[in-house]
């Protein structure tokens, strides 16, 4: 996320797009590495120069969060709108991630989203079809010596409650 790699990321994405703005620009990972300062400043240079209308992050920890908006707010700029996280309805065992630079929602998170309203946008959000998959007996036997990322005890107790829910509202499980 250095400002090179930020703005030729941003400008190859206005070209392939033809267009001169886009709507909500995603950083798809965070660099613990690199100060937010440094990143805001790049991101604040793209919005100031009309390149970008909002901008949101996926893959952030809420503490990087905290102190990238902080630093937003103590110049007046515009911060992250929105926040992508690995969330859904299953269980995770996050040491079974083989991209350990994905973020998953945990408590911390969630309660960050809470407390300031920033958009929470899910992806994963069927968890692979794990229910679906469940439901129907197609979920592929687990491999040896390598822990699931869903693992199926407690899923399969989340399938039941999915599937109690569904059955009340008249909903299907992937609609649950």
């Amino acid at each position: 996320l250095s400002p090179k790699e930020i703005l030729g990321d941003l400008e190859r994405s206005l070209r392939h797009l033809g267009v001169d703005r886009i709507d909500l620009y995603y950083l798809h990972r965070d660099d613990p590495g690199r100060p937010v300062e440094e990143i805001m400043d790049t991101l604040h240079g793209a919005w100031r120069a009309g390149h970008v209308r909002y901008v949101g992050c996926s893959n952030w920890r809420a503490e990087r969060l905290r102190q990238a908006q902080a630093y937003a707010t103590r110049e007046g700029w515009p911060g992250f709108v929105a926040n992508q996280a690995l969330w859904n309805a299953a269980a995770l065992n996050p040491e079974a991630r083989a991209d350990k630079t994905t973020v998953p929602m945990d408590a911390d998170l969630l309660a960050y989203h809470r407390q300031t309203g920033m958009a929470a946008v899910a992806y994963s959000s069927q968890a692979g079809g794990l229910f679906q998959k469940m439901a129907e007996g197609r979920l592929p036997a687990p491999r040896p010596g390598r822990p699931e990322l869903y693992p199926r005890g407690e899923n399969a107790r989340r399938l039941e409650r999915i599937r109690r829910i569904g059955a009340e509202a008249g909903l299907s499980i992937t609609q649950v």
